[in-house]
């Protein structure tokens, strides 16, 4: 650990350790992780959120963000 995070060490023992794998995952199980994380960060960006105002120009952040790094090129 570095000399900079010496003030976190009475912090540390209090958080949790994660075990490594027991065996090396498969590229098949890693293609479904990813996959269902795309699909949940899919599900949320299309899901409003409660007490939130619908865009009002009607400007996606998406066709924007798309927009000005096609323009850059």
């Amino acid at each position: 650990m570095g000399s900079s995070l010496v003030f976190l060490n009475p912090i540390l023992h209090l958080l949790p350790e994660v075990a490594p794998p027991s065996r090396p995952l498969q590229i098949r199980e890693k293609l479904v992780w990813a996959g269902l994380a795309l699909a949940f960060f899919f599900i949320m960006y299309n899901v409003s959120a409660v007490g939130v105002k619908p865009n009002v120009n009607n400007s996606d952040f998406l066709q924007v963000v798309t927009a000005i790094s096609q323009a850059q090129k």
